[in-house]
């Protein structure tokens, strides 16, 4: 089931916004994404759920799994980077969405064996983002 099912664990006491991106209200929660849409770049996984709203909004949460950074201050510092490549990105994001009445949830799950420089990072982001306008542009034709 490797390219069917990407299964992932969350401790919510440490991931608190993931809690609430899914709006999860008690645990053990078991979230299965029907109809949503995995992206893929070198050392990143995008989840992407598109939800009915009353207006566009684009909701993101970061992991960077304790199994493969065990010191607190490196899945930090890469959170970091991940919030801020989004940041840059977002003008552009809303840009192509505006139109949309939609909310779409990402979920941005570090891959990666080891710390990066912002710039791969930001290379990885702008990489699925772009894949997410161009798919979500397709929709809308």
């Amino acid at each position: 089931y490797d390219d069917k099912l990407l299964v992932g664990k969350v401790n919510v006491d440490e991931q608190g916004e993931i809690a609430s991106l899914f709006g999860i209200q008690s645990i053990p929660t078991l979230l299965l994404f029907k109809e949503g849409k995995a992206y893929y770049a070198p050392f990143l996984t995008m989840l992407v759920r598109k939800v009915e709203a009353d207006a566009f909004a684009v909701r993101v949460g970061v992991i960077v799994p304790k199994k493969k950074f065990h010191h607190a201050v490196d899945r930090n510092c890469m959170k970091r980077l991940l919030r801020e490549s989004y940041r840059l990105q977002k003008p552009s994001l809303y840009a192509a969405f505006s139109e949309a009445n939609f909310e779409y949830r990402l979920l941005l799950i570090f891959t990666g064996k080891e710390l990066l420089p912002f710039s791969e990072v930001n290379r990885d982001v702008c990489m699925l983002l772009s894949r997410l306008k161009k798919t979500v542009g397709q929709q809308a034709d």
